[in-house]
């Protein structure tokens, strides 16, 4: 998500639209100052004979100067849908441009 650099969020505003959005159905992990894992209750499911190179449903964000991303690698589909939606909102709260 891209954000008009004077009109960014903040790293702690991301963070907690992250925390809000997770709540108690998952587990928010700082990595570093500008980085989060976010692990998904359940083992991920091969949704529809869809493979996923996961054991384990997590998603990361990761937060520059002017733009925040939010990553998937091989996740199932509840995880993508998850992550999408976090996306999403950040988006529409911070005026950002989903790329």
């Amino acid at each position: 998500i891209r954000f008009q650099a004077e009109f960014a969020p903040l790293p702690e505003d991301i963070k907690a639209a992250l925390d809000d959005f997770i709540g108690e159905s998952g587990k928010v992990e700082q990595l570093d100052a500008k980085t989060y894992y976010v692990t998904l209750p359940g083992k991920s499911s091969n949704a529809f004979g869809v493979p996923t190179d996961a054991t384990e449903r997590w998603f990361e964000v990761h937060i520059a100067e002017d733009f925040t991303d939010v990553l998937t690698r091989g996740a199932d589909r509840f995880t993508n849908v998850v992550a999408e939606g976090f996306a999403e909102l950040i988006a529409k709260q911070f005026g950002g441009a989903r790329e």
